[in-house]
């Protein structure tokens, strides 16, 4: 929960302060990383190729991230363009009362797309850490873990009592395959 909060909190406040147009590129712009973060993996798997990285499961992980990363940034620099605009409108163009009303609910509206933004980015969040928890957790001994995998199991557990594993089980995008596999492991690793 206090990831939840602490996301909720800044976001929201952060909405507050860069206003509508500019969350709501945002928001737009996760939606569309997303989208197109599978299907450009593989472009920036052979980038990340030629700039030297190697191991596979680094590239099966950066790539995608790369992608949603780059494509966030464009609607960003879209948003920010946009805001520009309207705030030169109102305020050399426009009457003072309605570039006062405007800016309460530039900033009002922006708040709350904030907070969509704050829960979106928990689920992907979320989603991330079930997924690499899972094999963390079938593979945990005791405490001759390392730290790393001490808080990834712990944030997995926590996952699983606030309920939010649910969210991220739902959409979820790794393959069945990848859980049974997991599993698996799980049981040769700790046999019965």
């Amino acid at each position: 929960w206090l990831l939840a909060l602490v996301l909720l909190a800044s976001l929201a406040a952060l909405g507050y302060r860069q206003g509508v147009i500019r969350v709501a590129f945002s928001v737009i712009g996760i939606f569309a990383a997303l989208w197109l973060a599978g299907p450009f993996a593989v472009i920036a798997r052979k980038g990340l190729v030629a700039a030297g990285v190697k191991h596979l499961t680094l590239l099966w992980l950066l790539a995608p991230f790369v992608v949603f990363v780059v494509v966030l940034t464009i609607f960003k620099i879209i948003g920010l363009v946009a805001h520009q605009r309207v705030a030169l409108y109102y305020k050399y163009k426009a009457p003072g009362l309605r570039a006062a009303r405007w800016e309460r609910l530039h900033m009002r509206l922006g708040l709350c797309l904030g907070l969509v933004n704050a829960t979106v980015y928990l689920v992907l969040i979320s989603v991330v850490i079930y997924a690499l928890s899972y094999w963390t957790v079938q593979m945990a001994t005791s405490d001759q873990d390392g730290r790393g995998m001490r808080i990834l199991n712990r944030m997995g557990w926590d996952l699983q009592r606030t309920g939010m594993a649910k969210a991220a089980e739902a959409i979820d995008p790794m393959p069945a395959v990848y859980y049974e596999v997991a599993d698996l492991a799980g049981l040769i690793y700790h046999p019965p």
